[in-house]
């Protein structure tokens, strides 16, 4: 079927028109949103955050880190019955929220500088593969010597779409073992 001269101009006419209007909507449409960077690329912020509010010398007791916010439970180490939890959100540190001594796990402190937080992002990655689980997620990474008080380690616990499991690693790290529950 032969187009006339005529509609044939109208037709690009209009295509160029639609054309320029999609090129216009494009130029004016704001930027796509940037992704928030996650802590658990970088805890760097965070640990900066806590060692410039926190009192030092401080021991930790537990720490926990997801993408976009922070806790971390201390003992004050002149007063060993002194705990206080502090958390990170929004780019500020909370004021001291004391803590009863009978809901602290393990009263057994240690040095935030013991942990190498350059690892979080490593140990992520590495904890989902290593458990190969069906849709498997991490969402935060757990630092603390454990009900048990045990010597402190990093838990990241992975859920998946069947099955949920954790991976344990050293506070430097290494890998040390992993469950499928």
């Amino acid at each position: 079927m032969k187009m006339s001269l005529n509609r044939r101009r109208t037709a690009l006419a209009l295509g160029t028109a639609l054309g320029a209007t999609l090129s216009a909507a494009v130029a004016a449409a704001p930027p796509p949103a940037k992704k928030a960077a996650s802590f658990l690329d970088d805890p760097t912020p965070v640990v900066a955050a806590f060692k410039a509010k926190i009192p030092a010398p401080f021991l930790v007791t537990e720490l926990t880190i997801s993408p976009t916010s922070a806790s971390i439970e201390v003992q004050d180490p002149r007063q060993k019955d002194v705990y206080d939890d502090y958390n990170y959100v929004n780019g500020k540190v909370s004021e001291p929220e004391p803590q009863q001594v009978f809901s602290v796990t393990c009263k057994k402190g240690f040095s935030i500088d013991e942990a190498d937080f350059s690892q979080v992002p490593v140990m992520m990655k590495d904890a989902v593969a290593r458990l190969n689980l069906e849709d498997g997620e991490a969402g935060s990474i757990h630092l603390s010597r454990g009900v048990f008080c045990k010597e402190p380690r990093w838990m990241i616990f992975v859920n998946g779409k069947r099955k949920d499991g954790s991976v344990e690693y050293d506070p430097k790290g290494k890998f040390r073992n992993a469950k499928v529950m």
